[in-house]
């Protein structure tokens, strides 16, 4: 009876407990819920909500007050833009005095300095504008462009607070055309624009052009070979002007002449080739000078590759000395027939074999050179033919040693003494290391206990 007794009274005193446990989860609750206004320090609008028959508010503003509570989502915000915004506005400078904004602060209307339409020659003069509208001294510190076309002079190096500064440039159009932009990257004290890029750009109009662009380059030529290019030259400026032809004589590898179509404004070059005998690539400045002051030359390069009737191969003889001789086989080939009168070489030690005829148009030979050989020179091999285009020509010999030799000269080398530290000897390599203290003990003796 007793037992039945106790068993009900822990029952009820277990109910108590897990009811106070639910009251005090519920005031928790309330006060999360209701008191997140509060803790903002905003008043919680008790008069305007509906309110029951006993005083508390209805579920409908209960629902509202909890809607109205909720972070707002990145949707609401305005996403990355909203927060990018807001990060914009956050750096510009809030902080305002009587004199103006607490600080240096550079104001520009644009980071932007536009030089407009020039033409191509003379050079191209601008100047950035800027203001400081902060309290305290605006100090440029570097200004630095990325192109040596654009050169800064000097500038506002320091602009007291409500004055005007100017970072004044120079861009060099010689051989420029169409739009350009190059970036100067400047330093300043402000601290909301410590560092930024100002873009210096601008169009540039040519004032001379030439139909078609490629015309003056004429690929792979042989000796004696003789290409003409016709080329249209154009000038866009609005004054008839003159053009003088420097620089294309008959001693060069192109040769060039000039004539007016319309007079002032177009005119019809002519160029032609001129190979020399021997190969090679070959560049001739050739310069159209206006007849006005003001208005720099134009000059182009005229370029070829001479490639040789009788082609030598290898292209590079290279010969490998050492302990003993070395030698090089060299093969002649030609698109035509031809012979070979005479073959010799300024140095006596090298021996040349008797050229063997593989056919009409190629020979082979071989060039020896004796064991241990150092030329104090480079030796050529000149040949004489009956080549009409090409008769002489010489081939230069180039000598390296073997790998094998060098190999063998590294390990019949002596061996060098160890670096020590200060004070210490080396010791040898064939000595054993004992402990210090120490003798060695020989491996047929045992040490005594």
């Amino acid at each position: 009876m007793h037992g039945g007794r106790f068993q009900r009274s822990h029952s009820l005193i277990r109910a108590i407990r897990v009811t106070a446990a639910l009251i005090l989860a519920l005031i928790v609750c309330h006060v999360v819920v209701f008191g997140r206004d509060d803790a903002r320090g905003k008043p919680v609008a008790q008069a305007t909500q509906p309110a029951t028959q006993d005083g508390q508010p209805s579920g409908d503003a209960i629902r509202k007050k909890r809607v109205s509570t909720r972070p707002a989502n990145r949707k609401r915000q305005g996403g990355r833009k909203g927060r990018r915004k807001q990060d914009a506005a956050a750096s510009a400078p809030s902080s305002q005095s009587a004199g103006g904004i607490e600080g240096p602060f550079l104001d520009a209307p644009s980071l932007t300095a536009d030089f407009g339409e020039v033409w191509s020659g003379p050079s191209a003069k601008v100047s950035f504008k800027f203001r400081n509208t902060g309290n305290r001294t605006l100090e440029i510190t570097n200004v630095k462009s990325t192109c040596g076309c654009t050169q800064a002079g000097a500038y506002s190096k320091s602009v007291e607070p409500g004055d005007e500064g100017h970072i004044p440039f120079t861009v060099k159009t010689v051989g420029l055309q169409g739009k350009l932009t190059k970036h100067v990257r400047v330093t300043t004290n402000d601290p909301h624009r410590p560092h930024f890029n100002l873009a210096v750009t601008g169009r540039i109009k040519p004032v001379i052009t030439f139909e078609p662009k490629n015309a003056f380059t004429f690929g792979i030529v042989r000796p004696g070979q003789v290409i003409t290019r016709e080329v249209t030259v154009y000038s866009h400026i609005a004054e008839p002007i003159e053009l003088t032809l420097e620089g294309a004589d008959d001693s060069k590898a192109v040769r060039a002449a000039i004539k007016p179509i319309e007079e002032g404004r177009s005119w019809a070059l002519t160029l032609t080739t001129n190979p020399p005998g021997t190969d090679g690539n070959r560049v001739v400045p050739i310069t159209l000078k206006p007849s006005r002051a003001d208005l720099p030359p134009r000059v182009f390069n005229a370029s070829m590759f001479v490639k040789p009737l009788i082609r030598v191969e290898p292209p590079v003889v290279r010969i490998f000395t050492g302990a003993t001789e070395g030698k090089a086989h060299v093969k002649l080939t030609a698109d035509s027939a031809f012979q070979i009168k005479s073959i010799k070489c300024d140095d006596p030690q090298l021996r040349l074999d008797q050229p063997n005829r593989v056919s009409d148009a190629s020979y082979a030979f071989n060039i020896t050179a004796p064991a241990g050989y150092k030329p104090a020179r480079t030796p050529v091999v000149a040949l004489e033919t009956d080549h009409a285009q090409q008769p002489k020509f010489d081939i230069p010999i180039e000598f390296a040693t073997r790998k094998s030799d060098l190999v063998k000269a590294r390990r019949n080398a002596p061996a060098t003494q160890p670096k020590t530290a200060r004070g210490k000897k080396s010791v040898p390599a064939t000595q054993p290391k004992t402990a210090r203290a120490k003798k060695t003990v020989p491996a047929t003796q045992t040490s005594k206990s």
